[in-house]
Parts: C-alpha cells; structure tokens; sequence
C-alpha cells in the first residue's frame, strides 16, 4: 500500500507527462476494444442455426461466366429437396411478406416471411412453446397456420403460453398458432422486425411457373458434404434441368454459397485487417508510453539511487516502479472504455444497416475481458523496462554528466528516433488515405441519382390478398393516387412496385428478346429490371423522359401493351436504332411496344451501376404492394399523415408498410463508405496522436538525459533561446524525416 501511496503522489507530482501516458493509453485501449465490440459482434458471435458453417445460400446464375444471381423459382426448391444428396432434404424457400394485425383497436404492421415447411429443421432450431410446420402444410388447404417469434410472443402477446392453439386475425383471416420459436431467433439472421412465419402453399400452378424467380433459398449440408461437392452437384442439376426445360431453364445454372460469407462479404477481410492495424497502434503506443517513462524514470533515478546507496532493495524499487504503472493502467484503462462505449455508439450510428446483427454490437463482458487482459499486457509491457532500470540504477553514471550525455546520443536513442519516424510515417499514410477516402466520400455524395433528392416522400401500401382480389389492385391505387395527388402542397404523385434504393417493394428480372434485331444465343438471352408504375411516377421523381412519352391512363386498358425502357437498355441493345415504336418480346408480357426512354437512375446505392430496366403500366402485371410517391413542399411526417388519412379514409384496416424520404434512402445507401470512411478517419486521427506523442516523449527523454550539459552550458553563458532551439532541431529532424518517409512516392503511389 504504501508504495501506491508514494507511487501516487510521485505521479501527481509531474501532471504533464502523467496525463499524456493516460490519454495514450485510454486511445488505444479504447479504439481496440471498440474494434474488438465490432467483430466479436459480427464474426465471432454464433447465428443461432446449429452449426451455421454448414449452410449455404442457394442462387440461380446466368449471363457470362454465370456471374449473374438470382433468386429460386418454387419448381427448383422442389428438383433440390427431392434430387440434391448434397443436401439431404434440407432445403427452405422463403419471402417477405408483411402483414397486418387487424382485430385490434388499430391495425399493427408486423414483419412477416411465408416460408416452406422445412426452415425450421433447416436451420436446427426447436419450438419453446407448440410445433412448427410439416410438409404437408404446403399442400393449399391445409388451413391457415403460424409460428410467432419468441420476442413477439413476449411483447405483444406478455408471455402468455395460452397462445399456442389461439386464433390471430391477420389482413382480416383468422390463422392458428401453432408455435413459438425459442428466445432470441431470428430469421433472415439479425432481422429483428420479422416477427411471423407463415407455410408456403405450392400449388400445381406454382409448381409449374420455372420462370418464377423470385424466392430466396437456404440449404443444410449434408454429413461429409464440402461446398465445393455441393457446387458440382449443382452444376449437374442445372444442366439436366436445362436439357428438360430448355425454353425457362437454357442458359441457367446453380451455386451454393456459405451462409456466414454471403452475409459479410468483404466486410470480414475489413474488420480483421482493422483489428490488425488497432493492434498495431497498441503496441505503438505502449512504446511511446515507454519512452515517456523511461524519461521520467531517468529524471528520477538521482531519488532511487540514494534510496539504493541508504539500503533500499532493488525488489522494492521495482515495486515502486510498477505501481506507477499499475495506477497509470487502471485510470487508462478506465479511460478507454469510456472511449470505447463512445466509440460503438458512433459506430453503430454510421455502420450500414445491412450488416447482420449491428444492433447486437455492444460492450458486454466477453469485450470487458478483452479489455482487461489487453490492459494487464499493456501494463507489463510498458512498465517492464522503467521497473527493470529502477532495479540497477548507475550510480557512477549520475555522478557523471558526460556520461548521461552518451546515452542521449547513443544507440538507445537512435533506435527510439527511429521509432519515432516510422510512427509519424504511418500516420502520414494513414492520414493521407483518410483524406484521399474523404474526398471519394464527397465525390460520391455529389452523385447524381438520377431522381429528385428532396421534397419527394414514398408511403408504401400493401393490399391484403384476403380482401382484395386481383381485378381491385389496380382501381384501388391509382385512386389512392388521385386523391394524394389532390392534396394541399402536392406538386406531384404516382407510384411504383420498386422504389430505388428501398429494401421494400417488388422487383423482378425478366428474359425479353428485341423483335427485327439480331437475336443473341440462348445462353446470352437479354434480361431487365421490371417496374410496375402508375401515371405521375416520373413526374414525381423528376426522371427526365429523353424520348418518346410517359404513360398515360389508357395504357392500362388499351389492347397494345406499351413499355418505357431506360437510356442503359437502349445503348446496350439498339446499337444506335431509335427504339420508339419497336417491339419486345417478353416472358409473361409476350408482345410489346417502346412508347419512351427514360433516364437512368442507381437502384442499389450511388456506387451501383446503371443496369436495363423496363417500366409497365401497373395493371398489365399487377402486385398487391405498391410505393405511392410523393413530391411536394411538406415535411416527411405531414405527408405520411396526408396519405395516411387517405388511406384510411378507403379502408380503415390498411396501415403503411413503410415511409421514407428519397434523401433518407440516399444517405442509407451511401452507409457502407461512409463506414469505411469513418473507420479509417479515427484510425488515421489515432496514429496522429501517439506520433504526436511519441515526438514528446523523445525530446523529454533527451531532456532528462541532457539537464546536467544544458545547466553546465547556460552557466557557461548560452543563449536560453539558443539552448531551446538545439532541442527543437532534434525534434524537427525526427518529425521531416517521418514526413519524408510518409509521403515517399512508392508508399504515395500505392494510396493512390
């Protein structure tokens, strides 16, 4: 006790070099453990599916090298369960749904997935309350069944196991609850807003639609299956499919990908190479935190050596030099956590939605521990070489000035300079890579999507199948639009199946063939992205129509079915033809006639490449959910209550699936560089603050080394403004050699 008592007060003496081994320390303890929150969130952290490495993702491919993916028609899933040994059976299909729960006081939206009847043995879970589905639940007829999720069962419904059996009224349609799933399942993994599985009712007609691509689809591997064995028997199966249904299957093949790579992406290789570099700027900074005690060890080394000539044992001194580092680890590390759950909140505010189970990311205890054995390491590691050189302390080297002015210029300073410099270089680079990053980032939000970025509100609808038949989609939403278009403030409004950059909607790819050009082969078959619209869509969106005219209300009904393509479909497959008047020759559609070009938008994201697309009067293929856009001079919440009124005042059951500006789903899109941008920035912001303090703690270590020359020179008369700018020099030097090695052109050439 009594040497943390000396130790405290010894530190407290000095606050400047005390303060900055602290906030060094919390820097680095802080950004790896933050780091550390991230990937044991994302990489570390099991699915909740059983052995998760044995599931793999199923997609159709196409176009060259079948690089192309898409998703599973309901006759493939069948050929898979029933053909596939490399899966046993284990196949699921599945798609998002939504629905509404009604019988309340006001309907609910709730996330909901029809899914076939084996997702459950598929991804190896159990119920905790009730059953799950069997394969006969798939026959139509069979009645209508549910499973809730454990977090629903808890929060809507307080617990209560009597639910089991109960009756819930969906889209106005009583269906059975037959289960619930055990606590903290989730599917799609880390989608906490699905909160009901429905069974998949594959119909003979269903069965039969090869063309129907549009259904995502997981499998088990088999015991002793590799992913590899899995992608050749695919390939074997998408061959014989072709030969037996060349007209909906020629030219498309099948692959399997690991579940956990199909959710990270690239994002593993990022996060590990990011927990590298933070490891990397541990270590840094654990030498810097050397260098500044090792200086104010040598300051102190007249006290310690007296000690040492009056008796004092060397294991008492180390001691003492321990302690120091002790209360220096604790109040640092104490530092960097704070630091850390600052860090994962800001993470979490610009991490990409899309990444699997961000909302899990937190600093719980396997993170503490993290914590505290790296703040034990840092401890040892910075404290070992201060306690070793309090143990032999020189006492015929403190009697001698010349002697200490040796080991300021000698090896050991040199190598702590060098240090020093490859420190600041890496700052540089790290430095000049944000910025360069930063600059891409501003670049890219200066991208034009091709649509207006604000003032324009989507409030998707979705019409119960239960309530509304086929023949009422479309009088229904192009009055929903009337009346929208009708109110106060609105400059524009229409609607579309797919709004871009939104998760929400319908979005399908079709085959098509242009009439009176050159056909391509069967194995290179053109394909577009085909969107549903009601009139006022491109209007509202302020896509410029280059050619031609936009829809009008007699194209629904009229015998000609028109398209509108997109300036991307014409160059790729007119060759300079004006496409107006042409004809196409689509799946489902059959025959139709281009009455006008639209320009291009990005779909996906502002980095997303413009790709072919195909717009219908809504009507010629009809859908149940529908995006009714809006432009006008009102806020996003005075146009959701606009429409909302509306929309209840049609049918007071339907609630909107979703609302969101056009400038929201445009900053969504944009949130995977703006984490990487986030991410190198702080990175960059570390590495500058420990070469920072690593150019102090060489010139207090030159100092401390050099006191007894500096007093001898200002007693010999030396300039005290000369005496500092000597010891400048030396700083200057390390720091524009640093520099000089950061912006070396190979290194400036590989940022670039």
């Amino acid at each position: 006790m009594n040497n943390f008592k000396a130790a405290a007060r010894s530190l407290f003496s000095t606050p400047v070099p005390t303060l900055v081994v602290i906030a060094t320390l919390a820097i680095a303890i802080g950004a790896n453990t933050a780091i550390f929150s991230v990937v044991n969130g994302v990489l570390f952290r099991p699915l909740g599916y059983g052995d998760d490495s044995r599931l793999v993702v199923l997609w159709a491919t196409s176009g060259p090298n079948q690089q192309d993916t898409f998703r599973l028609s309901p006759p493939t899933y069948r050929d898979l369960r029933e053909g596939a040994e490399a899966f046993d059976g284990n196949v699921l299909l599945y798609r998002s749904m939504g629905s509404t729960l009604t019988g309340l006081e006001q309907p609910v939206r709730v996330g909901s997935l029809v899914v076939t009847a084996r997702m459950f043995r598929v991804l190896a879970t159990r119920p905790a309350l009730g059953q799950f589905f069997i394969d006969d639940d798939e026959t139509p007829g069979r009645g209508k069944k549910l499973v809730i999720t454990h977090a629903s069962w808890t929060r809507r419904f307080g617990a209560d196991p009597s639910i089991v059996g109960s009756t819930l009224e969906l889209d106005n349609q009583p269906y059975t609850v037959i289960g619930v799933t055990e606590p903290g399942f989730q599917f799609p993994p880390g989608n906490d807003e699905v909160e009901m599985y429905f069974p998949m009712e594959l119909s003979d007609r269903v069965l039969l639609d090869r063309d129907h691509r549009m259904f995502d689809a997981m499998a088990r591997l088999a015991d002793g299956i590799t992913v590899e064995g899995a992608r050749a028997e695919l390939s074997a199966i998408a061959e014989k499919l072709a030969r037996e249904y060349p007209d909906s299957n020629a030219g498309w093949g099948l692959t399997a990908r690991p579940l956990r790579e199909e959710l990270l992406g690239d994002l593993t290789s990022i996060l590990w190479v990011l927990s590298g570099a933070v490891f990397l700027v541990l270590l840094i900074a654990c030498a810097n935190i050397a260098n500044v005690l090792v200086a104010r060890s040598t300051a102190a080394s007249r006290e310690f050596a007296v000690r040492a000539a009056l008796g004092a044992r060397s294991s008492d001194l180390c001691k003492r030099s321990l302690a120091e580092s002790l209360i220096l680890g604790v109040l640092g590390t104490a530092g960097g956590l704070l630091l850390a759950f600052w860090g994962v909140a800001m993470l979490r505010i610009v991490m990409p939605a899309d990444i699997p189970r961000a909302s899990g990311i937190a600093v719980d205890g396997k993170v503490l521990l993290f914590a505290s054995v790296l703040s034990i390491g840092a401890i040892v590691l910075f404290g070992l070489l201060p306690a070793l050189r309090s143990m032999a302390p020189n006492l015929l080297g403190l009697l001698k000035p010349t002697a200490s002015f040796a080991n300021a210029t000698g090896g050991g300073r040199r190598l702590r300079e060098v240090m020093v410099v490859v420190q600041i270089a890496l700052a540089i680079v790290l430095l000049v890579g944000a910025g360069l990053m930063v600059r891409s980032f501003d670049r890219l939000s200066e991208v034009d999507p091709g649509f207006h970025q604000e003032g324009v509100v989507s409030v998707a609808v979705k019409l119960p199948g239960s309530r509304y038949g086929r023949a009422e989609w479309r009088p229904f939403f192009e009055q929903l639009v009337e009346r929208v278009r009708e109110l106060p403030g609105v400059d524009a409004a229409g609607a579309v199946s797919d709004l871009p950059m939104s998760d929400v909607g319908l979005g399908f790819e079709m085959e098509f063939t242009v009439l009176g050009l050159d056909a391509l082969s069967p194995t290179a078959r053109p394909n577009a992205e085909f969107r549903l619209t009601v009139p006022g869509y491109f209007d509202a969106m302020d896509m410029a129509m280059v050619r031609g005219r936009a829809f009008d209300k007699l194209d629904t009904t009229s015998e000609r079915v028109v398209v509108i393509v997109n300036e991307t479909l014409v160059e790729r497959y007119f060759e300079g033809v004006d496409p107006i008047g042409r004809s196409l020759r689509a799946t489902m559609l059959g025959e139709v006639e281009i009455v006008g070009v639209v320009s291009d938008v990005h779909n996906e994201s502002l980095q997303s490449k413009y790709e072919s697309e195909i717009f219908l009067p809504f009507g010629r293929i009809a859908t149940t959910e529908m995006h009714i856009v809006v432009q006008s001079n009102l806020d996003t919440a005075a146009v959701a209550s606009a429409v909302g009124d509306v929309l209840a005042d049609m049918d007071p059951q339907l609630v909107p699936t979703q609302v969101a500006a056009t400038e929201d789903l445009i900053w969504e899109s944009a949130a995977q560089p703006r984490f990487n941008t986030a991410l190198l920035s702080g990175l960059a912001l570390c590495a500058a603050l420990l070469a920072i303090v690593g150019t102090y703690g060489i010139v207090a270590y030159s100092v401390s080394q050099r006191t007894s020359e500096i007093g001898v020179r200002m007693v010999l008369g030396a300039d005290s403004t000369a005496t500092v700018a000597m010891i400048l020099r030396q700083a200057l030097g390390v720091v524009l050699a640093g520099a000089a090695l950061g912006t070396w052109e190979p290194w400036a050439r590989r940022g670039s």
